[in-house]
């Protein structure tokens, strides 16, 4: 009985655990080098499970095109299959979970690094001034309103043109993007990741526009 007690009292801990942290994704390296057809990404990636945000109990790492294991788990292939968002002719009310799936990506996230440097052209100048205009307007709209504080050191951005006259783009990016486990956990029931009775997306719809 008291081994039953324990093992019930361990679960719990547990679950507090997980629901008490915080996912943070370590962009160590992302490198995307693209010229006419050729596509070249070059990345190394921490992703960990933090406790009061400084006590990491989980780190996954991944570089370049090695798969971790954690991903050729039967169960989370399985589990990946089952979201809704990577199905195949979303209909309707998929569309409107990507929407509200999006949108809480966007009210939850917090970027605490971001470096960014864009070196972009194309065979047309004018669409290339077009294109370097368009994106350095709209980093910072973008970025803004999820930075966790502004700070010039851990926040910079470039965005440069060529005008060489050929399709090219170069796209180096270092950051540190955090999220709370409870966001991604309502996310997941919404996409079909977490098994749900048949009145759960109602409850997340009410959880989207309520508490989270």
């Amino acid at each position: 009985m008291l081994l039953f007690f324990s093992i019930i009292i361990l679960i719990m801990l547990f679950i507090i655990l997980v629901l008490s942290s915080e996912l943070k994704i370590k962009i160590n390296k992302l490198k995307i080098h693209s010229v006419s057809d050729n596509f070249k990404p070059e990345y190394n990636i921490d992703i960990g499970l933090y406790f009061a945000k400084k006590i990491k109990w989980f780190n996954l790492k991944m570089e370049n095109n090695e798969v971790p294991k954690l991903f050729k788990n039967k169960f989370i292939e399985e589990k990946l299959k089952n979201l809704k968002l990577f199905n195949k002719g979303h209909n309707k009310i998929q569309r409107k979970i990507i929407k509200i799936v999006v949108e809480q990506i966007k009210k939850n996230i917090v970027i605490n690094t971001l470096k960014l440097k864009v070196y972009i052209d194309t065979k047309d100048v004018l669409a290339t001034s077009y294109l370097v205009g368009i994106i350095s307007a709209s980093i910072p709209n973008i970025v803004r309103p999820n930075l966790e504080s502004f700070d010039k050191k851990c926040f910079e951005y470039s965005v440069i043109p060529l005008f060489k006259n050929q399709n090219y783009l170069y796209l180096s990016l270092n950051s540190i993007i955090s999220i709370k486990v409870v966001h991604i956990i309502n996310m997941l029931k919404m996409t079909g990741g977490i098994n749900n009775e048949r009145t759960s997306n109602r409850r997340f719809n009410v959880n989207c526009y309520g508490k989270y």
